[in-house]
């Protein structure tokens, strides 16, 4: 269920603890490869990306509030924030596999599997993350935890939670391990 796994991934974003061996940590430290599972799709991330294109308005923002923003090198035309974000003519109602390609991403971010792009940029080697817009609180959490955990940026997810929810971070941390047992 993408739900559990999205509150695995938020617990440990928002410093959920987890038992390991040192080699075990190190490994984790890097990151990668990843396995991001959302919206019922899993999602292989091989290294961390250094050339992300998103499609998403929200997630645009995610990036940034993260600290991935030097990792993204375009963004739809409708990802009006931050100013600074590369923004280009591309559309995310209309997403053009090869116009996207020119970009050479090794991550898309989108909202919407509009005409099966994420197939389209898949049969290219380019990994696609699928996030829909959340339904509550968690969910908005959740894809920040999935976009750290995708841009190598896990720690800024911590962050970036935490400036959300700061009064409520405890009480998010438990009803995450409530859906997570």
């Amino acid at each position: 269920n993408a739900g559990e796994n999205r509150g695995g991934v938020l617990l440990a974003a928002c410093g959920g603890s987890t038992h390991s061996s040192p080699s075990a940590t190190n490994a984790a430290a890097r990151g990668f490869p990843v396995t991001i599972t959302t919206a019922g799709r899993r999602v292989k991330i091989s290294q961390r990306p250094r050339r992300i294109v998103s499609l998403s308005p929200s997630a645009t923002e995610d990036l940034f509030a993260l600290g991935a923003g030097k990792q993204v090198v375009a963004v739809d035309s409708d990802s009006t924030f931050p100013k600074n974000a590369p923004h280009t003519d591309l559309s995310a109602y209309r997403p053009n596999v090869e116009a996207i390609a020119k970009y050479r991403p090794d991550l898309v971010v989108i909202t919407d599997d509009i005409n099966h792009i994420s197939e389209q940029l898949s049969k290219l080697g380019v990994p696609v993350l699928l996030e829909p817009p959340p339904n509550n609180l968690i969910g908005a959490y959740a894809q920040l935890a999935e976009l750290g955990a995708a841009t190598g940026n896990t720690a800024g997810a911590r962050r970036a939670i935490a400036r959300l929810a700061p009064a409520r971070s405890e009480e998010h941390t438990s009803e995450l391990q409530s859906h997570h047992d």
